[in-house]
């Protein structure tokens, strides 16, 4: 059986039913040996033990695990095997979809989870509590879309620098920060590299410039943008709200 099955197989366990404790250990053990080697502190397992068996609320497999806030499971599911230099190059969407099977809706860091992977579409998750997503995507050659995550609250010390830097095929994104006076204040590189952005794409990145007010430099180039992306955005809807918003192309 390969290891991606083994996962799934793990993950269907506790779905439909109150999962035990020796579930919850074989599925964490399980993530660290699935990531070559990187290892999941005692403390963090008997917390996430903790969390999911308290948090479980049953009724099939529309429930699902919550990663708790901060780095206590999700260490173990990004920052943890990233520090130890485990090669995260070959997680591709069959793996990348077993976070589909996890509640992210109060983690608050997602830095580099999926960075340097061959990602093509990156999964959905509940993004709304984090304030870090730094490099979360960077490099990731082969990702061609993103969903409708919410990164209005990137409040970290990074915010969103170098979100999708260098993703070279991605077309598709929608408007990641969608709260009017958002915090975000580190707008950094965040498309740097992106070629291949589609006019919708675009606009949609101006529709998030507008609404972080207090970004650290207003213009399409700090963002990211090429000097023809930026000549481009002057013919779409959102422009004029731009430049009103006191934004340049910075070209």
């Amino acid at each position: 059986m390969s290891k991606v099955s083994e996962l799934n197989k793990l993950a269907q366990k506790i779905t439909g039913q109150n999962p035990k404790e020796n579930t919850i250990r074989e599925i964490l053990d399980f993530i660290s040996s699935f990531f070559k080697g990187s290892k999941v502190k005692s403390s963090n397992t008997e917390k996430a033990i903790k969390n999911v068996t308290n948090n479980y609320k049953g009724g099939g497999s529309s429930t699902k695990p919550i990663v708790p806030k901060g780095e206590e499971l999700s260490g173990a599911l990004s920052l943890q095997f990233l520090e130890n230099g485990v090669d995260k190059a070959y997680i591709s969407d069959t793996e990348a979809a077993f976070f589909e099977q996890l509640d992210f809706s109060q983690c608050t860091s997602f830095i580099s989870m999926f960075a340097n992977t061959f990602i093509t579409h990156a999964p959905e998750m509940d993004t709304s509590s984090g304030e870090n997503f730094n490099e979360m995507f960077k490099s990731c050659e082969s990702l061609v879309s993103v969903p409708q995550y919410d990164f209005s609250h990137g409040i970290g010390a990074m915010g969103v620098i170098d979100a999708f830097r260098d993703c070279t095929n991605l077309v598709t994104v929608p408007n990641l920060i969608r709260t009017p006076n958002s915090p975000v204040y580190y707008l950094e590189n965040m498309f740097n590299g992106c070629e291949s952005l589609s006019d919708e794409s675009l606009n949609n990145i101006m529709a998030m410039c507008i609404n972080c007010p207090n970004a650290e430099y207003k213009e399409l180039a700090y963002v990211g943008l090429s000097e023809e992306q930026a000549v481009r955005c002057q013919s779409l809807s959102n422009y004029q709200s731009l430049i009103a918003a006191g934004w340049t192309t910075g070209y």
